[in-house]
């Protein structure tokens, strides 16, 4: 019950927080026979939300031991089907749990249960993939389940900074337990085919910065590219353009400095236009413009009401989460929570009757709803009013000049 209520009430906040959730290859997410999910971890417990979201089948997950440091905490997660997993930095004498915990996956994949693991470990705010952990790799060994696979997923976050952003989940094919097993009689090998093809699946469809000095430079080279081609094609064109950017590094860096200097100046206008990327090569037809111009005030009215629950989530988040790789997870599960209770409180202190209450409530809930649904494409209409035509001609011959360079 309480797994289906937050089901519902996540799928519905990552369609208003995120720009767009793109999914490729995603036949598998019908499957119903028994799953290892594994996946790269660079979005704390935001990546097993959206996962939970992606499935409609119930998924079960494997977390740090010291999140679950309170009886109700422990009680709580448990209902949202989270397990712990111990670690020696939790103490040695505690590691023997683990093994009542792969007991309870294996009588979950028994039972055609999927459970994602992040075989990372711990999460980093960084486009990486880092070494894997082998858990995932004893537990599809020693569970002796029939028809038992691993299914490797690439999340690829254009920001791991904000929510407002766009994710490609890509579902690479399935790794058959069995067949492995066959081709590999004993542990040693088996471990180390299906560590070698799991990281390599999720590598080959993972957009990666190798070097975090280059971050900045290659976000908004992948920004450019993003905007420039279609979703189903976006992951590859970024892993296309990363490759081509640390050959240029290798074999002509003064070409790469210049790209980069390119690219820094025309990031920089744009800041100081106010005005994205995105909105450069933009174009609205009349009745576009139109429908537009009619939700310029519904728009406007979002935004003020939206203004003091972001500000109280931002503050919260702001204040208490000192690590980067939990802000995004905890503003998108502080959300749902600090929009309904101020919804509420303001329905309830402008309300004159109950009646009135529950229809100024709906619509506050409309109005955000509206708000949020049309702010992404909204902010480039508006961003297209105010722009002077001679600025948006010289951007655009800066882009072009970009693009040039990186041949796309």
């Amino acid at each position: 019950m309480i797994y289906t209520l937050f089901h519902f009430i996540f799928k519905t906040v990552i369609k208003l927080r995120f720009k767009a959730v793109n999914l490729n290859h995603q036949e598998f997410l019908d499957s119903r026979q028994p799953l290892i999910i594994v996946a790269n971890h660079g979005n704390s417990f935001l990546d097993a939300i959206l996962l939970a979201i992606v499935f409609e089948r119930k998924l079960h997950f494997l977390a740090r031991a010291d999140v679950f440091n309170s009886k109700f905490k422990i009680w709580f997660l448990g209902k949202l089907n989270m397990m712990p997993i111990y670690r020696i930095r939790d103490g040695r004498e505690v590691l023997k749990n683990n093994d009542l915990i792969f007991a309870r996956c294996t009588q979950i994949l028994q039972k055609n249960g999927a459970i994602l693991i992040f075989p990372e470990g711990n999460c980093v705010v960084e486009k990486r993939l880092r070494n894997f952990k082998t858990g995932f790799v004893n537990l599809a060994y020693e569970a002796n389940v029939k028809n038992l696979a691993v299914l490797p997923i690439s999340l690829n976050y254009a920001s791991l900074k904000t929510l407002n952003t766009h994710l490609d989940v890509f579902f690479n094919d399935l790794i058959v337990i069995e067949d492995l097993k066959l081709k590999n009689q004993d542990f040693v090998s088996f471990s180390k085919e299906l560590l070698t093809r799991t990281k390599l699946a999720i590598s080959n469809q993972m957009v990666q910065i190798n070097n975090a000095f280059d971050e900045g430079f290659y976000n908004q080279i992948f920004t450019i590219i993003r905007n420039n081609v279609i979703r189903e094609e976006c992951v590859f064109a970024q892993i296309t353009a990363s490759n081509y950017l640390e050959n240029l590094k290798e074999n002509d860096y003064k070409k790469f400095e210049k790209l980069s200097l390119l690219s820094s100046t025309y990031f920089e206008d744009l800041m100081i236009f106010k005005v994205d990327d995105v909105a450069i090569n933009k174009q609205f037809s009349d009745a576009e413009e139109l429908t537009y111009y009619v939700l310029l005030p519904f728009y406007y009215l979002g935004k003020l009401v939206n203004v003091l629950p972001s500000l109280i989530v931002n503050s919260i988040v702001n204040k208490r989460i000192k690590e980067l790789q939990f802000k995004n997870s905890v503003k998108l599960v502080l959300s749902p929570f600090v929009y309904g209770v101020f919804m509420l409180l303001a329905a309830s202190f402008f309300g004159v009757s109950s009646h009135f209450t529950l229809l100024l409530f709906l619509l506050l809930f409309i109005i955000i709803l509206i708000y949020a649904y049309t702010k992404n494409v909204m902010d480039i209409f508006i961003q297209l009013i105010f722009i002077k035509s001679k600025y948006l001609t010289s951007l655009k011959e800066k882009r072009a000049e970009i693009m040039k360079v990186i041949n796309f």
